[in-house]
């Protein structure tokens, strides 16, 4: 008797919404890939930027 009411349970709290915690845990993976892709295009902005200002500061040099 005790067996069959701890599956019941348990088929109840699957069709429950997931918790906060599963939650979080099933969108790690993307925050990852979010954040990866959000760090690399600011690495290469500020490398970018830094060549065009070196670019700007030194006089052009003759052929």
């Amino acid at each position: 008797m005790h067996v069959s009411q701890e599956v019941s349970q348990r088929r109840l709290r699957r069709h429950q919404p997931l918790s906060l915690q599963e939650t979080h845990l099933q969108f790690f993976p993307l925050l990852v890939v979010l954040q990866g892709i959000l760090l690399s295009t600011w690495m290469i902005y500020g490398m970018a930027a830094i060549i065009v200002r070196r670019a700007d500061h030194t006089p052009p040099q003759a052929a």
